[in-house]
């Protein structure tokens, strides 16, 4: 049920309007994925959240910038999410051309993680296209895809404003 009323009209939002919320409905969906590749990738002693900065970093060293650029973060919330990759030492920081900036690389280490965890991200990625489909998961990769680069601009457009 798309949400009608003014946004800054006062009064109560009624229960089915609430239980449309795209937000709470999206971050529900995350969870239960997110659930499904944790529980494979325990076998690997690593988290969705680091496999995925580990995989993003076996594409090419990045500067924190990019990295949290590529994975949707915050820079806050990317550092405290390397800490433990950096602690394991899958993953270093070192100096850039600029002494201003860092690069974080991926390490010997940190690449065999990936190979090992690889098969368990398969496992996991194969029983979610097994049961959704793997025309549905297509589809919904490439939709998902497309809404984050609509949503993008909304985002500049408010941090531009905080500023």
């Amino acid at each position: 049920m798309p949400l009608t009323q003014n946004p800054e009209s006062p009064g109560k939002l009624g229960q089915k309007a609430a239980l449309a919320c795209t937000c709470f409905r999206v971050r529900r969906l995350a969870r239960a994925v997110s659930r499904l590749y944790d529980q494979n990738l325990a076998i690997a002693g690593i988290k969705t959240t680091q496999y995925s900065l580990l995989a993003q970093l076996a594409n090419r060293p990045s500067s924190m910038t990019m990295l949290a650029q590529y994975a949707g973060l915050e820079r806050t919330t990317l550092t405290r999410n390397l800490q433990p990759i950096l602690m394991a030492g899958w993953a270093a920081i070192v100096p850039a051309r600029d002494a201003r900036k860092k690069t974080i690389t991926l390490t010997p280490a940190g690449r065999e993680k990936l190979r090992e965890a690889g098969v368990a991200w398969r496992r996991a990625q194969l029983q979610l296209q097994q049961t959704l489909g793997d025309d549905t998961v297509a589809s919904f990769n490439d939709e998902l895809d497309r809404m984050v680069k609509q949503i993008t601009p909304l985002l500049e457009a408010a941090a531009h404003e905080a500023r």
